[in-house]
C-alpha cells in the first residue's frame, strides 16, 4: 500500500528508480514465498497422481542405480528368476516392491542414511519380513558357527534361509 500523499516510502529513499523496482520485487518475492511453496506442493502431488506408474517406475530405477548399481532390468529378471515372489517364501509384490538383499559382511549398512553398497554382493529379492529375518539370521549365524552345525527341518523357513545364503557365498 503508498503513500496517499505520493511521498516516496522511506525504505526506497535515495534509491535510484532501478535499485527500488529491484527491492520491491525481492519484497513481494519473500511476501509470497509460503503461497508459492504450497501451490508447488499442491501442483507436485497432482502430477504425482496423475502420472503415479511412471513416477514409480522413476524411483525404483533410481534406487536401484543409486543404492545397488543395478538396472530396472536387472530387477524384473530377478524377478522372474524367482517366479515373481520373495525368494524365501511365497509372498509376492502386491503394492511394494521386494527389497534388494545383500551381503552385509561385504557392505556394511548403516541408520545414519548410507545403504549404498558395491553392487557386487546382491543376492535376491526378498518380502521385508525375511529381509529382516536374513539380518538377524546372518548375525546369529556368526555366534552359533564358532559353536557347531546348525542341522534345520527341511520345509522349513530356516532351511530355505540357509539354503538361500549358501547358495550366494562369496568366493
Amino acid at each position: 500500500m503508498g503513500n496517499p500523499y505520493g511521498h516516496p516510502k522511506p525504505q526506497y529513499e535515495g534509491m535510484t528508480l532501478e535499485e527500488k523496482k529491484k527491492a520491491y520485487s525481492k519484497a513481494c518475492y519473500e511476501k509470497h514465498a509460503e503461497e508459492r511453496r504450497a501451490y508447488g506442493r499442491k501442483q507436485s502431488k497432482k502430477y504425482r497422481e496423475e502420472n503415479r506408474d511412471m513416477v514409480l517406475a522413476k524411483k525404483l530405477e533410481q534406487w536401484l542405480r543409486l543404492n545397488f548399481k543395478k538396472s530396472t532390468e536387472w530387477y524384473e529378471n530377478k524377478l522372474k528368476e524367482q517366479d515373481g515372489h520373495c525368494a524365501l517364501c511365497n509372498t509376492e509384490p502386491n503394492g511394494r516392491r521386494l527389497q534388494v538383499d545383500h551381503d552385509h559382511g561385504c557392505c556394511p549398512t548403516f541408520r545414519d542414511g548410507n545403504r549404498r553398497t558395491c553392487g557386487e554382493c546382491t543376492r535376491g529379492l526378498l518380502c521385508e519380513k525375511c529381509n529382516t529375518k536374513i539380518g538377524y539370521l546372518e548375525q546369529v549365524l556368526e555366534d552359533v558357527l564358532t559353536m557347531g552345525t546348525i542341522v534345520p527341518k527341511e520345509g522349513t523357513w530356516l532351511f530355505k534361509a540357509l539354503a538361500y545364503l549358501d547358495s550366494y557365498k562369496r568366493i
